[in-house]
């Protein structure tokens, strides 16, 4: 009878563990953005990851890049809290970029790390594998990330036009009155 009782109380807590586990999930959102490119025939561009949730100590997140579409891969600011990796595929498999966390993120708290690259095809950017292991290498979590594409020409709301045009009225009319006595 006691056994029972102990046998329910830690297959509730393993329980419990596990929800708790899933609420603190790791997210992980992507932005690309063409930059200035500086050597000829090289289209840079570069890639923000914001990571953001409860991240253990030494756990570490991997994403699979399609190296027909990321060339030259380089960290420009990756915080001290992250070390990044990469390992290239070659031609034929993806590489894969790993960020291990050498100090613990909490539930609230997120970070970025933000790498340039050449772009290799059309700004066309497919959804990224990632995964969460720990520090064993057993997997935690894992999703897809979405890459949304920065657009540094992007057309201002109609207000903004509104605002622009209301100026510019006002520009004319105060020209085209008669200079005060």
């Amino acid at each position: 009878m006691v056994s029972l009782s102990i046998r329910k109380r830690v297959y509730a807590l393993l329980l419990g563990s596990l929800l708790c586990l899933q609420a603190q999930a790791v997210t992980v959102t992507a932005t690309a953005s063409d930059i200035a490119d500086t050597v000829a025939g090289e289209d840079r561009w570069q890639i923000s990851y914001r990571i953001t949730g409860a991240l253990p100590q030494f756990h570490t997140l991997t994403f699979e890049l399609s190296s027909s579409t990321y060339g030259a891969l380089t960290p420009t600011s990756v915080p001290a809290a992250l070390d990044p990796s990469l390992l290239s595929g070659g031609p034929a498999f993806n590489d894969v970029l790993s960020l291990l966390a050498l100090d613990a993120l909490g539930a609230g708290q997120s970070l970025n790390a933000v790498f340039a690259f050449n772009l290799l095809s059309a700004p066309t950017f497919a959804p990224q594998a990632f995964n969460e292991a720990d520090e064993l290498g057993v997997p935690a979590s894992s999703g897809l990330v979405q890459v949304t594409v920065a657009d540094p020409n992007a057309v201002p709301e109609p207000a903004s036009w509104m605002l622009l045009g209301l100026g510019m009225a006002m520009l004319r009319r105060q020209a085209a009155r008669p200079p005060a006595r």
